[in-house]
This record gives structure tokens, C-alpha cells and sequence, in this order.
């Protein structure tokens, strides 16, 4: 800055510091209070929501059995994965069926299918695989 002071440099980068740090703390005080905001979902809202309909095929369900299933594959890189459909298996339970092409130990691609059950649990709002067999 050409033609003010070297006191005056200080005393204008002070000052952009200090609008700046006003600035975060207004930005962080708006987040806190818009999380705030939000209603809390508790745990018997989140099991009505995903154990009375069958997850989609495109839901977390379904992802964590495709990886069940990479997981018991030869060449799990290649796996390429047709639709999974649920049907109900009882309380937050639900069979997935489907197929996966992957290649074998002779590097053949081979069609195989599977079936695995998955069961939600509300309280750690998360998926998890409690068995996967193949056809």
C-alpha cells in the first residue's frame, strides 16, 4: 500500500483480521442455531420409517449386502450387481435377492445368485447383514 504509513498498514490488516473473525462467529452462531432448529428424530419414529416398507434397491440396505456378497467373491473388483429386491422377514428384517456376474478363480464370468437378510436398527440408525448365502 503505497503512500500509508507502516502504523497505518498494521492498523487496517488489524482490522480486516477482526471483521473476518466477526464474521465466523456470526456464521457459526446461524448454523448452531438453524441444527438447533431441527426436530430431533427419535428412535421409534426411525423404525416406523424404515421397517414397515422394504428398503429400495438403491438404499444403504442394499449397499451393505452387495459388499456382504463382494466380500465371499473370488475377484470382488469385478462384480457387477443386477437389481436387489426385499421382501419383509419380520421385525426390521428383509430377505434381499438378486445376482451378481463375477469372475470365478479361472477368470470366467460367471452369474450367481444370492440371498441375504438385512435388519435395521433404529436406535444406531444403521444397517447391518445378518447372512448372505449363494444359489
Amino acid at each position: 500500500m503505497k503512500g500509508i504509513n507502516p502504523l497505518g498498514q498494521a492498523a487496517l490488516i488489524t482490522i480486516g483480521l477482526l471483521a473476518a473473525a466477526v464474521s465466523a462467529m456470526w456464521l457459526v452462531g446461524v448454523s448452531r442455531e438453524a441444527e438447533a432448529a431441527r426436530p430431533m428424530v427419535t428412535a421409534e419414529e426411525r423404525a416406523r420409517l424404515h421397517c414397515t416398507a422394504p428398503p429400495s434397491a438403491s438404499s444403504l440396505a442394499a449397499v451393505r449386502l452387495q459388499r456382504a456378497v463382494e466380500a465371499r467373491l473370488k475377484a470382488p473388483a469385478t462384480a457387477d450387481f443386477g437389481l436387489i429386491r426385499f421382501l419383509p422377514a419380520g421385525e426390521c428384517r428383509f430377505n434381499g435377492f438378486g445376482h451378481v456376474d463375477a469372475q470365478n478363480g479361472f477368470g470366467a464370468l460367471i452369474r450367481t445368485k444370492f440371498v441375504g437378510q438385512v435388519e435395521y436398527d433404529p436406535v444406531s440408525d444403521g444397517w447391518r447383514v445378518v447372512d448372505v448365502s449363494f444359489d
